[in-house]
């Protein structure tokens, strides 16, 4: 039997009770795998208390690369199901690492459609198959819990979560007051944001009335029952040809739960669109005053280092920045910078950058929000558009292709005293750095055509600012007018939006970073409407003018801004859930955490085998071992026969990663009511 299979049938006894010897008593049912992917039931010898157990004391070493017990990943084949992860991996050792190529949860991209309805939508891609998988206005009238389509009166209604009013009055220490109207058409939405659990963040701009940002859930388990009908009523694609019907009764009018309701999808069409009725769009936060003009957007840091990632949303009128708290919607903290900012990026120091429509930008401190400064312009030619962000964090800005290398010695002023690096040759308004590990990163621009920076091989300026040639860069042909946002999928490969036309493009690139020809003139294979060929045409009922310059896949988030990753385990306590008690005891573990590294645990409980509303939440995060259980789970409870631990890992420095070498386990078993 080689190494994985015996840590398999190792994890098999464990995780029924064996392995972790959970039941003293004798002929309690244990699992063991002869075939590895089918589990069968055997009862254990007689007196057999199990391995690891003294007594009712059990001690799990889950898991030790050392001594044959590797760490499971959802890679392996067959996978166990009782682990998830995303950027993480195993190094030579076996010890578990970041590995932000496997970040393997994060393949969709998220476009926002300015005219879509009048409203304003956001479109849902499934960037593996090209394939349009939902799509959602960006705005809700069911923030607050006594939401309706009736106008806002301050407390029900059409209203938003938080408003600048109401913002205002929590920061003089006063009650926030009235609640403040959504508006229901002409949003404009352009910049979106993808957080570290899928969950997405659009910008509204809403030219000459109120600019907003709303949040939409990345997945069902996300969306809210507010019906309380059993079951979520969200958009998805559910006839599988690659396109959201958005009007399947054709009324001319967007579906929702009442028009399909009075009357019917045609040609026995099942609804795919939900509009305001839709159950995953989560809240409506209005930013600032109105005519403000809602248009660069990002994500940082939130309250905790494993929770939701707080929104940085900036009015380009006034030049008011907003932190919006990730998980609840309400505001925190308003930044006034010295800039018209265009387009948001932050680092992984938790410094903001902002790209000034013209030339230059300017930047924050995301920390100590007072702390503003302004980048000094170049002295070649150059003006900013779009704005991305590279693993060595240069700040790359489109319009006239540009990376801006901070002074990063001396005080928070000196950021703004770096040099410029300005591309002669391209123009393209959306920017962004992919990251190939050894084979270096490149710097992807989208305008007439898609072009490609080589951009680790090329020198910072010291001293001065220089003008590179992109003589003999590669590029590609772009479908449309011309490209505008661009962004990097999961697996390497480079999306694009384009005028002219709602949809996008994709670019295949190889590890090595060689793009292939994009093939822009194939059909729809049989009754599918998307993909064509390496494009996605999504206009169902007319033109819906596609905006989006950001990071609306999530790779700059979590591969520059947070680069992190996680691995979570689902382990079986005692007895059989219908009788017998679990006590955790303690989490023991082995890591190394070098220099600008992290490691951390934590953990839940319940008494179901897959973790849902009655578990208890997260613990807090633990740095050190041994853990506490018995004060660390939220609720303790001695019915809670399984567990979830999970451990979060993460860098500021590209060359290092804390490393997780051994995972181990202590409850008790005993009799009882269960």
């Amino acid at each position: 039997m080689d190494r994985l299979s015996r840590w398999k049938l190792l994890v098999g006894l464990m995780l029924a009770g064996a392995g972790t010897g959970c039941d003293p008593e004798p002929g309690h049912s244990v699992l063991e795998f002869e075939d590895l992917s089918i589990p069968k039931v055997v009862e254990p010898a007689a007196g057999d208390g199990g391995s690891g157990c003294q007594g009712s004391a059990c001690t799990a070493v889950l898991f030790d690369p050392s001594s044959d017990k590797p760490f499971p990943l959802s890679i392996d084949m067959p996978a166990d199901p009782n682990e998830q992860d995303d950027g993480v991996g195993r190094d030579g050792q076996g010890f578990l690492v970041l590995d932000r190529t496997k970040s393997s949860s994060f393949h969709y991209a998220w476009t926002a459609n300015t005219y879509d309805w009048r409203t304003g939508s956001v479109s849902k891609f499934d960037t593996k198959t090209l394939r349009e998988v939902a799509r959602y206005f960006t705005v809700t009238c069911q923030s607050l819990p006594t939401g309706s389509r009736s106008a806002c009166n301050g407390s029900s209604g059409c209203c938003a979560q938080d408003s600048y009013p109401q913002f205002q009055n929590r920061q003089k220490g006063l009650a926030s007051g009235p609640a403040q109207q959504v508006e229901i058409y002409i949003n404009y939405p352009s910049r979106t944001a993808i957080d570290l659990d899928g969950s997405m963040w659009v910008a509204n701009r809403a030219f000459g009335i109120q600019s907003s940002v709303t949040k939409i859930a990345g997945d069902v388990s996300q969306c809210i029952d507010r019906n309380h009908n059993g079951k979520i009523e969200t958009s998805s694609d559910v006839d599988g040809d690659g396109i959201i019907e958005s009007d399947c009764n054709q009324d001319v009018l967007p579906d929702d739960l009442p028009s399909v309701a009075a009357s019917p999808c045609k040609n026995g069409k099942a609804q795919e669109f939900y509009g305001f009725d839709d159950e995953c769009i989560l809240l409506t936060t209005n930013t600032g005053e109105p005519d403000g003009y809602g248009r660069p957007l990002a994500l940082g840091p939130g309250s905790t280092s494993t929770g939701a990632s707080d929104v940085w949303a900036g009015l380009f009128q006034t030049s008011q920045v907003f932190r919006i708290d990730g998980k609840t919607g309400l505001t925190k903290a308003e930044v006034n910078l010295p800039c018209r900012p265009y387009g948001f990026v932050i680092d992984s120091t938790g410094i903001g950058w902002a790209a000034n429509l013209g030339a230059g930008g300017c930047y924050w401190d995301t920390q100590t929000p007072a702390n503003t400064g302004t980048i000094r312009e170049s002295t070649e030619s150059q003006t900013s558009y779009g704005i991305g962000i590279d693993r060595d964090l240069n700040i790359w800005f489109g319009g006239t292709a540009a990376r801006y290398t901070p002074n990063r010695t001396g005080s928070f002023q000196n950021l703004g005293r770096g040099y410029w690096t300005v591309f002669s040759g391209i123009s393209g308004l959306g920017v962004a750095v992919d990251d190939r590990g050894k084979n270096g990163y490149f710097a992807y621009f989208a305008g007439s055509k898609l072009f490609q920076v080589p951009a680790s091989t090329i020198p910072v300026p010291v001293g001065a600012d220089k003008t590179v040639s992109a003589v003999g860069f590669n590029s590609v042909p772009v479908l449309g007018s011309s490209g505008k946002g661009v962004d990097i999928t999961n697996d390497g490969n480079v999306i694009v939006t384009f005028s002219g036309s709602a949809g996008i493009e994709r670019v295949k690139v190889s590890a090595s970073g060689s793009m292939s020809m994009p093939d822009l003139n194939s059909l729809p294979i049989g009754t599918n409407k998307c993909p064509s060929g390496d494009t996605c045409i999504n206009e169902d009922h007319g033109p819906m003018s596609p905006y989006t310059y950001s990071d609306f896949t999530g790779f700059a988030l979590r591969n520059f801004t947070r680069p992190k990753g996680y691995w979570r385990y689902l382990v079986k306590g005692c007895g059989d859930n219908k009788g017998g008690n679990t006590v955790w005891r303690s989490l023991t573990f082995e890591a190394d955490t070098p220099p600008k590294t992290a490691l951390s645990v934590r953990v839940r409980s319940g008494n179901t085998p897959t973790p849902d509303s009655s578990w208890g939440s997260w613990s807090a995060d633990q740095t050190t071992s041994p853990v506490d259980l018995t004060t660390t789970l939220i609720p303790n409870t001695m019915k809670d026969g399984w567990m979830q631990l999970e451990v979060n890992l993460s860098t500021l420095d590209s060359d290092s990663t804390p490393r997780l070498r051994k995972l181990g386990l202590n409850y008790d078993c005993f009799d009882g009511p269960g």
